[in-house]
């Protein structure tokens, strides 16, 4: 069936779990199942982005394995009620996801920089992956901020979802609305986000171009 050979693509089974995610999560915010669902949305979002950037297989399931920690650590700190517990749980997690999908990201980019088998089709769908993704790493970074510090951001006690839409707020250059940054560390990394989604969309629009005459003259 044509959906079926859809999700066969691993590039369009990414682009469609972070589709969903950015989609969803206002209904997720307001379920109170959240703290239960965040843990499983952000498992399969890592899980799917090592299968599209391509690690060796041996790398792969060390990576697998890794994020596998970071999601039973996250189920447990979902239920622990243990101050110190869940500190160090808190931190772990974070770093956890936040190395993972820094990695999906470096690797997607160097990607969609060094094929030169990928169509303009392709090339689109990795480059959209790349910026959905790089909105999803930095709100498990704003979340690991306010975590550390609820100085640095104003924003109300919840789960990762707000940090969602705050990471795309600044990613794409929007008002803030909920959540804004307070201390010099958390505008400084605001600004690192908003520089590197600008370079991002360069190199992306480059890649498109250069994917689109090669196309053209070897048809």
């Amino acid at each position: 069936m044509p959906m079926i050979k859809l999700f066969k693509n691993q590039v369009n089974t990414l682009l469609f779990a972070l589709l969903s995610l950015f989609f969803l999560a206002p209904a997720l915010e307001d379920s109170r199942f959240v703290l239960l669902t965040s843990p499983f949305a952000m498992l399969v979002v890592a899980i799917l982005s090592l299968r599209v950037i391509s690690l060796r297989p041996k790398d792969f399931w060390t990576m697998i394995l890794f994020v596998a920690l970071g999601f039973g650590l996250d189920l447990i700190l979902t239920f622990t009620t243990e101050p110190i517990l869940e500190g160090v749980l808190t931190i772990a997690v974070r770093m956890i996801y936040i190395s993972t999908l820094a990695l999906a990201v470096v690797l997607l980019i160097k990607r969609l920089l060094t094929a030169t088998t990928d169509n303009p089709v392709v090339s689109f769908k990795l480059g959209l992956c790349g910026y959905l993704l790089i909105g999803v790493l930095w709100s498990v970074v704003y979340a690991l901020i306010y975590w550390l510090d609820r100085g640095a951001l104003s924003a109300r006690e919840s789960a990762q979802i707000p940090f969602f839409y705050f990471s795309y707020a600044v990613l794409t250059g929007l008002k803030f609305s909920t959540v804004f940054p307070l201390t010099l560390w958390s505008i400084t990394v605001c600004f690192l986000e908003t520089i590197i989604g600008k370079v991002f969309l360069v190199v992306f629009v480059a890649r498109m171009a250069v994917s689109f005459i090669r196309q053209q003259m070897y048809s």
